[in-house]
């Protein structure tokens, strides 16, 4: 079944794996035509795992042409490979409550705000500069909140990618911010004192450094026979080495982006929006 009005075309599938055809899993697929931008997708995916935010399993998928219905015809092609997330069912009583409703966007903010995955999430968005944290991309499930949806993260990612290698380049991957991050305004502006809760979340992050490390190290080595999901394969792992890149600075950069009176604060603070 397609899902909904994307920036990407979607899908709500079930995923059968070639060495478990009795097994399926209810994942969301996007195609995403950049392979670059598919890697950040699932390199996100699986490096919140490893530091245990509450993002859904994430990995490539193998499709044909008569399994995504509304493909449009201009699209070439008979197989495709998607990006795929777990599927995570939205609470009902919750999504009943939003549906509809004036402020649902102020009262999704508000619930996950008052969150610990508010919290994770605003410091998660800093290290990979994700800049489009809305309230489409969060999900409660009954019992907590999830975060997806990290296509527009990494913005380097494609010359970082193309030669990981060049001094100039690397630090210029470490060092980017995004334009803002919208998870940490909405905690700043909801509640107070939600400045060092962010910060110990970093400490957080600092901790999961060396299972992303690890994670990034055998990256490099995964292979495939098939060419096309080799070199995503590839580009994911140069990607999540990137991520562990960016780890210790994180703490500085969510200082200077939060506290009032840092000269990066004006240019970052996004315009006021009715919440």
């Amino acid at each position: 079944m397609r899902e909904g009005d994307h920036t990407h075309d979607t899908w709500h599938v079930r995923v059968v794996h070639a060495e478990a055809g009795n097994q399926s899993l209810p994942m969301i697929v996007k195609r995403i035509p950049s392979q670059v931008t598919a890697a950040v997708e699932i390199a996100c995916g699986l490096a919140a795992r490893e530091l245990r935010f509450n993002v859904p399993m994430a990995g490539l998928v193998v499709a044909e042409r008569d399994d995504l219905p509304g493909l449009d015809n201009q699209v070439l092609g008979e197989r495709f490979l998607l990006v795929g997330s777990h599927y995570q069912h939205p609470d009902a009583l919750f999504a009943e409550v939003v549906n509809g409703n004036p402020a649902a966007e102020s009262l999704i903010w508000d619930s996950l705000c008052a969150t610990n995955v508010g919290r994770q999430g605003a410091a998660w968005d800093e290290l990979i500069a994700n800049p489009d944290r809305h309230c489409e991309n969060v999900l409660f499930d009954g019992t907590t909140w999830w975060l997806f949806d990290h296509d527009q993260a990494l913005e380097p990612a494609a010359s970082f990618a193309k030669n990981s290698d060049n001094q100039t380049i690397r630090l210029d991957a470490i060092a980017f911010n995004a334009a803002e991050n919208q998870l940490a305004e909405h905690l700043i502006r909801r509640y107070s004192g939600q400045l060092q809760a962010i910060m110990d979340q970093i400490k957080r992050l600092d901790t999961g450094g060396k299972r992303l490390q690890t994670l990034a190290h055998y990256a490099r080595d995964w292979s495939h026979p098939d060419a096309e999901i080799h070199h995503v394969l590839q580009l994911i792992g140069v990607i999540l080495g990137l991520i562990h890149l960016r780890l210790p600075a994180q703490a500085e950069k969510l200082q200077q982006r939060l506290v009032p009176g840092k000269a990066s604060f004006a240019t970052w603070t996004s315009p006021k929006r009715k919440l």
